[in-house]
């Protein structure tokens, strides 16, 4: 090994800890304490927030949520398409606008959850997990009677 081969070699990149990991996480975790705090906050004697819906151009508020769910789910797709395109998975050629759309399909979907989450976290409010709203839950069931619950 010569002098000259030896000092071309570059050292390893500095190795991040895995205490990095704890930053976003603990965000994470603040903001979802804050959201169910101020929801329980709000909610009312009925388990909904006062005050009234949103709908934009919709019917109902079941409507917008449909429908923006459905754009999610839809732009969500796209997310995967495009990402096999940029990783060259599909026999297509990758033109330079690809990376672009990529990345604003996936602030849209983002953007079209917004709505949804704030319908189901704010306005059908936060609601106490009783023995029996935790089993219709979970089970799927309604029920108009109030009986036991038999999970």
């Amino acid at each position: 090994m010569t002098v000259a081969a030896a000092s071309d070699v570059e050292p390893a990149p500095a190795r991040r800890g895995n205490a990095w990991v704890l930053l976003p996480l603990t965000i994470l975790a603040i903001v979802a304490l804050s959201v169910g705090l101020i929801a329980r906050w709000q909610a009312t004697s009925t388990g909904k927030a006062e005050g009234g819906y949103f709908d934009l151009f919709f019917s109902d508020p079941i409507h917008l949520k449909a429908w923006f769910a459905t754009a999610a789910a839809l732009l969500a797709c796209f997310q995967l398409f495009t990402a096999a395109w940029i990783f060259r998975k599909l026999p297509l050629e990758k033109g330079p606008w690809v990376n672009v759309v990529h990345r604003w399909s996936g602030r849209l979907a983002f953007v079209c959850t917004l709505p949804v989450a704030y319908h189901c976290i704010f306005k059908l409010g936060f609601q106490s997990g009783t023995p029996a709203s935790s089993c219709t839950r979970s089970s799927g069931a309604r029920s108009s009677a109030p009986t036991r619950p038999r999970c």
